[in-house]
This record gives C-alpha cells, sequence and structure tokens, in this order.
C-alpha cells in the first residue's frame, strides 16, 4: 500500500470519529451542560437502532453465503442484498419501538421526563440511512473509491458543523438533532452513491462487482 492510500484510510477514520463526536462537543458549548446531557442521552438511545449492523455483516452474511449456489459473485450479490433487507427489517423494528417506547426510556438514563419525541425521532432517520448503507459500506466496497469516501465524510463534517451553529441557538436540542441526521444521510448516501458510480449498478441492492 502507497503512502498516499494510508493517508486517506487514516483520513477516513478519522473524519468518521469526529462526525460521531462532534455534535456533543458542540452541543456543550452552544446549549450548556443540561441541554447537552439530555441530547448525549438520546444519541445513546438511538444507537440502539445501530445493533443489527454489528450483528449481520460478521455473522449473517458468511452463513448466508452457503446457501447460494452459484459463482462467488452470485453468492456475494445475494448475501448483501438479503443481509441488507434483514438489516433495515430490523432496525425498522427497533425504530419503532424507541418511538413507542424512547420517552420512558429517556426518563430512566436521565432522571427526569421531557419531551423528546421529535428529536428523537429525527435521530433515528439517521440512523436508517446507516442501516441502508451500512451493509454496503462494510463489505469493503468503499476502498475502490476511498478518495471519494474521504470527500464525502468531509463535506458531511462541515455540513454537520454548519448546521448546529445555524440552527442550535434558535431550535435548541432540536436543531443539533436536525443537523445530525443531515450529515448522517449525506455521508452514507453518498458512500453508497460512489461505490454506486464506480461499480455502475444499483446497491445497496445491487450486484457486487469485483
Amino acid at each position: 500500500k502507497s503512502l498516499g492510500e494510508n493517508l486517506q484510510r487514516l483520513g477516513i477514520v478519522l473524519g468518521h470519529t469526529a462526525l460521531a463526536n462532534v455534535d456533543v462537543i458542540l452541543a456543550l458549548q452552544l446549549l450548556g451542560a443540561a441541554d447537552a446531557g439530555a441530547y448525549f442521552v438520546l444519541t445513546r438511545l438511538t444507537s440502539l437502532a445501530m445493533m443489527p449492523l454489528t450483528f449481520t455483516n460478521p455473522v449473517i452474511m458468511p452463513v448466508l453465503s452457503r446457501f447460494v449456489i452459484g459463482s462467488d459473485d452470485i453468492k456475494d450479490d445475494a448475501a448483501l442484498r438479503i443481509n441488507t433487507l434483514i438489516n433495515i427489517a430490523s432496525t425498522a423494528v427497533i425504530c419503532i419501538g424507541l418511538i413507542f417506547a424512547g420517552e420512558r426510556l429517556y426518563s430512566v438514563l436521565a432522571n427526569e421526563t421531557a419531551d423528546i419525541f421529535i428529536p428523537l425521532s429525527i435521530l433515528l432517520v439517521g440512523q436508517v440511512a446507516n442501516s441502508i448503507a451500512g451493509p454496503t459500506i462494510l463489505s469493503g466496497q468503499i476502498f475502490d473509491v476511498e478518495s471519494w469516501v474521504l470527500s464525502i465524510i468531509g463535506a458531511a463534517l462541515l455540513l454537520l458543523i454548519s448546521l448546529v451553529f445555524a440552527l442550535a441557538p434558535t431550535y435548541g436540542l432540536l436543531g443539533v438533532a436536525i443537523a445530525t441526521a443531515s450529515a448522517r444521510i449525506v455521508e452514507n448516501m453518498g458512500i453508497v452513491l460512489a461505490i454506486a458510480a464506480k461499480q455502475k449498478v444499483i446497491i445497496p441492492l445491487g450486484r457486487i462487482r469485483r
């Protein structure tokens, strides 16, 4: 691997880490400790929607491949499609559960009651974007479009920071939630579209080309 490729991959890791944390940091600076704490609890709640993704790619995809007859490309194609559908369905179930039980769970974790339905729902939209794109991204196909991925993550991070500063002073916690969900959608859908453009296929439910 060249130095340039290694630097690109380091940039992707650092950029993704920043995307996962900068919203909480900015919320603390702009909203104060109380609202930032409430927002942090919301992010922990919505992270439950990512549980299927951490399980389906390393466990379900290899199992699915064993039951598909055909070449390696056909097996990978079918496994990715089914895995993506399973992940989306599982995430949808968790999101529905969080929408109905979110305020109760929030009161347990934050030791207070609050009307968090709208910001919770908005953050869950961002997690759905993770769910749709996650199986494709984690299948390793980003290695074909690393320079694009780095640019997309940079754009998503810039969007997140800009929207937080624009919306948080007026809309508070809701504004941060909108900024975070928007950045997640841009990041995930942007990466999937970059892979699709490279492979000239429709994914995440399309064919894997090697």
